[in-house]
């Protein structure tokens, strides 16, 4: 569990920012990208799970503007389908997004994030921090932290959804937005109002993130944030040796519904390239791993359960499993292990004669190599 936010993150990373100025209220719009492999390096012909972290904020002048336009809209330029992919598995739940056990545009926003865990709480693929400007023409002060959740939404025209869940404890009070991954990487996050008079200064999300502790001043105790709950969600490859990025911002008055009330501002083509470092990815078992008794019977069933791990990047086809040693053998078809995956196979094997036997577990693959581990195996 992690205390103190984002330590040891991200290897790469894009500071983007218009100059000061740059538009007749004063916000200065601004972005960064960070994206890093989870270990070792990212490939340039294959997926590799990694962590994804962007921060965007519009800060306003002070002493404040009176014709200051709030955030309505921030829209990310992910590197797209070629460079970065969310990848939700199989078996996690959608949030649904109504219901005593959903989250959406209807749910009560004055339910803090103790609360709206347990309505999804397999459902969580990252976290994060917002700050909030409040009646900031009146008060300048009054700058407000708040806690973010990133929830699975499912897929919309087979496209992955993403819902947000942003709370400040300092008005009790929610936000709720989401935005649909497009294949190009394109993700559009509206920005609501916290209140009648509010914007959103800068947001922050991490997928998958990891749990934190945060530490509360108003109420004077510690919440639990959670981490994501798919480690896996996140996968890129370095194709070119660049990860584009950029951020498109629009910026107007609006009513707490969205509807807008007023002139807008539009700020794209922020952004550039930054340089990444990719691998040729292959097939590479790695030794299977034996767990087992190191004591047997004769005549007698013994399991042992053999882990068969593919330590490449790309898929290890035509896998085997062998095992071998006096009064033992078997032979069994594995099949395909994706890159960085593994399969366990379960041995049950009968020994015909006693004495010390070393057994030879062999992993081997058309594309993979071939893997062995001896067990020494003392049968009675």
């Amino acid at each position: 569990m992690k205390v103190k936010r984002l330590a040891g993150l991200l290897a790469v990373a894009i500071g983007l920012a218009l100059p000061a100025g740059a538009n007749a209220s004063g916000e200065i719009p601004a972005t960064e990208f960070f994206l890093t492999p989870k270990s070792g390096s990212f490939y340039n012909n294959a997926f590799k799970s990694a962590e994804w972290r962007t921060e965007t904020s519009v800060s306003a002048p002070n002493p404040p503007n009176t014709e200051i336009l709030p955030t309505r809209q921030t829209t990310l330029n992910l590197p797209g389908d070629s460079r970065m992919t969310f990848n939700p598995p199989a078996n996690m739940p959608v949030c649904p997004d109504s219901g005593p056990n959903g989250i959406g545009p209807e749910t009560n926003n004055s339910v803090p994030i103790a609360t709206i865990v347990p309505r999804c709480p397999n459902s969580i693929i990252g976290n994060g921090t917002a700050t909030f400007l409040l009646n900031r023409v009146n008060n300048p002060a009054a700058t407000l932290d708040g806690v973010v959740l990133v929830f699975n939404g499912g897929r919309v025209d087979g496209r992955p959804r993403l819902k947000f869940w942003a709370y400040s404890y300092d008005t009790g009070v929610a936000i709720y937005t989401e935005g649909t991954l497009a294949e190009d990487g394109t993700l559009a996050i509206p920005i609501p109002q916290l209140t009648s008079d509010s914007a959103v200064n800068s947001l922050n999300v991490n997928i998958p993130g990891e749990t934190e502790e945060i530490f509360i001043e108003l109420l004077q105790e510690t919440v639990i944030l959670p981490g994501g709950q798919a480690p896996n969600y996140v996968q890129a490859k370095c194709v070119d040796g660049i990860f584009p990025y950029s951020a498109d911002f629009l910026l107007g008055r609006r009513l707490t519904d969205g509807t807008p009330t007023g002139p807008q501002e539009t700020f794209n083509d922020v952004g550039e390239d930054t340089p990444c470092t990719g691998t040729t990815a292959t097939a590479r078992l790695a030794k299977p791993t034996v767990s087992g008794p190191g004591t047997a019977r004769v005549g007698k069933v013994a399991t042992y359960r053999v882990t068969v791990r593919n330590a490449g990047g790309l898929p290890a086809s035509g896998v085997r499993l062998k095992v071998a040693g006096k009064g033992v053998a078997f032979n069994t078809a594995v099949g395909t292990i994706a890159g960085e995956s593994s399969r366990t196979v379960t041995v049950r094997a009968k020994f015909r004669s006693k004495g010390t036997i070393r057994a030879t577990f062999t992993a081997s693959s058309s594309n993979g190599g071939t893997q062995k581990t001896v067990k020494t195996i003392r049968v009675r």
